[in-house]
């Protein structure tokens, strides 16, 4: 009798380890797929995120490419290669990035795409006369980081960037914009024909950017 109650005990023992042993295995499994599953829906987000901004690069550089051959065309009209090189290296390099960020290739657009731009910046401000408001185009420039690259998986690319920005704008400060020769343009001209056409060049570019962010916002909220 002793014997089967002990034998009975055992067999109860057993079977309650069996029990929390499976209970145990369970919960660990269902973590491990709650994890799983947090893991893919937070790496979903974030392509979702990307794919935003290439849309962002695309639709900006496409508007880009199209000021750029308007300044292309007053360049030939006004007879000045230096308007018209400017405008090229700006719409080249948009046109490449528009392609390229369709590809896998789209670190390297999006890098030409700013390289471009920044270079076309700087070639504008030593060669029109500060009345054009040519030094507002680096205001166009400082968002365009934050609009095509990550925070969560670029954030070094971004502050790169920025710090080249403003070396570049308190470089052209510290050694003038005549630093290279004077201005292709005079001041009257300047302040008569380029200033406006200049400034609703950054205002189309900063409402593209302010579009940009506005999505971005939305598919967090």
């Amino acid at each position: 009798m002793a014997a089967r109650r002990a034998h009975l005990i055992l067999n109860t023992d057993h079977s309650l380890g069996m029990y929390l042993k499976g209970l145990l295995g369970a919960r660990v499994a269902n973590r491990q797929n709650t994890e799983r599953t947090s893991a893919a829906l937070e790496g979903s987000a974030l392509q979702d995120n990307m794919d935003r901004r290439f849309r962002t690069v695309r639709s900006t550089a496409y508007l880009v490419v199209v000021l750029s051959a308007l300044w292309a065309g007053f360049g030939v009209y006004m007879q000045e290669p230096a308007v018209f090189g400017i405008a090229t290296v700006a719409g080249l390099g948009s046109a490449i990035a528009w392609y390229m960020v369709q590809t896998s290739h789209t670190l390297i657009a999006r890098l030409i795409w700013y390289t471009t731009g920044l270079l076309a910046v700087l070639g504008a401000v030593f060669m029109l006369h500060p009345a054009s408001n040519a030094e507002m185009m680096f205001v166009a420039l400082l968002g365009g980081p934050f609009m095509t690259f990550s925070l969560k998986r670029e954030k070094p690319l971004i502050i790169g960037l920025i710090i080249g920005i403003l070396c570049a704008w308190i470089g052209y400060r510290l050694v003038g914009h005549d630093y290279f020769g004077p201005p292709i343009f005079d001041e009257a001209f300047s302040r008569t024909y380029l200033s406006l056409p200049i400034m609703l060049t950054v205002f189309g570019i900063i409402m593209i950017e302010m579009m940009a962010f506005g999505h971005l916002t939305d598919s967090y909220s």
